[in-house]
């Protein structure tokens, strides 16, 4: 089409010219007058500046909406909606010199480099740069990563602003509107409470035992209670962690710390005081019981069998983790074994009541002298060896038997 440096486009028969970013207008002269048409101002043959129809290219700033006063922080940099290969930008950052400070900035896109910056305070401005066709920008996406830190200041609300942006496609220069990312700066939060918990649970770690003893704690927990702990640490390295965030991380910590304590083995609450008091009693039988072969003694090798009895109710009554079930059974083992013990110690013959291996009238005159006794007398103990029958009373069965014992002797 023809624009005239008087800026003005002639009108021409069929649609009306258009023009798109990069295209280059040529100044013919000057028209004198005009026909009725689009007008549109030009310098000569210098470049044009257009702006497309539809999505236009745009900037956008990308990172954590929150910081800690004195904690870093980044920001990404890019371009939306393109759609022509771009080769060269200068794009300028402004903000709050007093709240932040920039630090730093690096390209995060291959072929895409920083060709220079210059700062000043409040404002950083990059001259960015895609060296050949390969190299071109031609889609959306990051370009910057940019480094900044909060200053020590109350906390409060700032923002970094794209406040310039020029792209070139290699031809022609295009203005970029630009964008703002807000940032909240909180105060630094407390942190006492979640370190001093994490060296504590940290002491318990390093002195606790996994194994299935009491005291020690089963396979497996010190590892999950590790991984709190560091969990615990990641937020408390985090300089922009927010006091929110601690005191979950020192709730968390605390769980973890108490269901650890809680899994610790211990003693199970179990009543053995019959199951001891009956290895004492017969404990002392097998201290006072003689083996052999007369009367009152017992067989050779029975005392070896309660002595093996004795030893598994006390394994038993050592072990803290013996359940009440495992108490009463070996009640009921041992007396078992103590009774099968007592009826094998060697008797008298029946009617022998003096027990000196003969049935004479000695026998019988401790039956005379002790009848008529039972076993509601409360000496019953000594006068229980003249009722040979066992029927609980010495009468005249018990005299009987003593008697006909004696005769069968002789």
């Amino acid at each position: 089409m023809l624009v005239f440096t008087d800026g003005y486009i002639a009108t021409q028969s069929g649609p009306t010219p258009s023009a798109k970013v990069g295209d280059t207008l040529q100044a013919v002269g000057l028209a004198g007058k005009y026909s009725d048409g689009t007008r549109i101002r030009v310098r000569d043959t210098k470049e044009l500046i257009v702006t497309e129809k539809g999505d236009s290219l745009g900037t956008a700033l990308k990172g954590t909406n929150n910081v800690i006063t004195g904690g870093s922080f980044d920001l990404t940099f890019g371009l939306t909606n393109v759609t022509s290969s771009l080769y060269a930008q200068d794009i300028t950052f402004t903000y709050d010199p007093d709240l932040v400070e920039f630090v730093s900035a690096d390209s995060v896109r291959n072929g895409f480099q920083l060709v220079d910056k210059k700062e000043k305070e409040g404002e950083i401005r990059f001259i960015g740069a895609s060296f050949g066709d390969t190299n071109a920008v031609n889609s959306s996406g990051d370009l910057l990563v940019l480094h900044w830190k909060a200053k020590n200041k109350a906390a409060q609300t700032t923002s970094i602003t794209i406040s310039n942006m020029k792209v070139s496609n290699g031809e022609v220069g295009t203005q970029v509107k630009g964008t703002s990312f807000n940032l909240q700066i909180l105060m630094a939060a407390d942190k006492s409470a979640l370190n001093a918990l994490m060296t504590s649970t940290q002491n318990l770690y390093n002195t606790a035992v996994e194994g299935t003893k009491i005291g020690q704690y089963p396979v497996g927990t010190k590892a999950v209670l590790l991984t709190a702990i560091n969990n615990a640490k990641t937020v408390s390295d985090n300089q922009n962690a927010t006091q929110q965030q601690v005191d979950d991380a020192t709730v968390a910590l605390n769980a973890a710390k108490q269901t650890f304590t809680d899994s610790v083995i211990k003693p199970v609450d179990s009543d053995k005081s019959a199951l001891n008091a009956l290895m004492t009693s017969t404990q002392n039988l097998y201290n006072t019981a003689v083996e052999g072969t007369k009367i009152d003694q017992y067989p050779v090798g029975t005392k070896a069998a309660l002595l093996a009895a004795i030893n598994n109710a006390k394994i038993v009554s050592d072990n803290e983790m013996a359940t009440q079930q495992q108490v009463d059974q070996a009640v009921v083992v041992l007396n078992a074994a103590k009774q099968t013990f007592t009826d094998s110690v060697i008797k008298p013959a029946l009617g022998d009541v003096n027990r000196d291996g003969e049935i004479d009238i000695a026998d019988l005159g401790i039956v005379a002298k002790y009848y008529g006794k039972t076993s509601a007398d409360p000496n019953w103990n000594t006068y229980k060896i003249a009722d040979v029958n066992n029927d609980g009373k010495v009468d005249i069965q018990d005299l009987a038997i003593v008697a006909r014992k004696i005769l069968e002797s002789k």
